[in-house]
């Protein structure tokens, strides 16, 4: 999968500002201006966390976020498995009590 043409796709779509940042897990920044940082998406689990974070400049909370990545994920064809995957894991260690929400 090569994430990065759809992350440019969805950037558009929005309206989103990108700049390339080399973390484990993206964040946003800036929401006014609606610009991202975040690692550059080259696979489903970059992918999905750089939608979640899309879905929180665009005013989603953490469950609309992840809810947000796994619908574009949907929309470009991409495995939406994986994504719900990704999800879980992410909440399994960072916020449990989430994790009902992407059973």
């Amino acid at each position: 999968m090569d994430g990065w043409n759809q992350a440019e796709r969805l950037l558009k779509r929005y309206n989103i500002k990108w700049k390339d940042i080399t973390i484990q897990h993206g964040r946003a920044v800036n929401s006014v201006a609606r610009q991202i940082y975040a690692p550059r998406p080259v696979d489903a689990r970059s992918f999905a966390i750089f939608c979640h974070e899309v879905g929180h400049i665009l005013g989603y909370d953490e469950v609309g976020s992840w809810n947000f990545a796994i619908e574009e994920a949907r929309s470009f064809g991409l495995p939406v498995g994986e994504v719900k995957r990704v999800i879980r894991v992410y909440l399994f260690q960072n916020a449990p009590s989430l994790l009902p929400h992407f059973q």
